[in-house]
């Protein structure tokens, strides 16, 4: 396992400079990239079902779509919940588009409360 937070030694300005250069391979070569967002007490089960639902259809970001078109209403607290894993520091660091475009395998990991 190779955690780029832990691997690189970040006050070693040399040291990241050079991982930098190499986290393209990382990526593209990893089995498997776990994309760990954190705890919260918002996050029910709900949206843990939800998630893992659409990532077995077929079409993921359709029925994502679908869903939100169709029962936003209904699913008013599963959005708040959405909205809110996506609102985490993880999505505003630059460096995780080639996490998430290298990745063969991407797992998005949470914990609720």
């Amino acid at each position: 396992m190779w955690i780029d937070a832990v691997c690189i030694d970040q006050s070693n300005i040399s040291e990241r400079s050079h991982q930098v250069m190499l986290i393209r391979e990382i990526y593209t070569n990893a089995e498997t990239v776990d994309i760990w967002l954190g705890s919260d007490a918002a996050l029910g089960g709900e949206i843990v079902e939800f998630l893992e639902m659409a990532g077995r259809d077929i079409d993921p970001k359709q029925r994502l779509l679908s869903s939100l078109e169709t029962n936003a209403e209904v699913n008013k607290d599963l959005w708040k919940a959405i909205l809110l894993l996506f609102k985490r520091e993880y999505w505003k660091r630059v460096w995780i588009i080639q996490e998430v475009t290298c990745g063969a395998n991407l797992k998005i990991l949470f914990r609720t409360l």
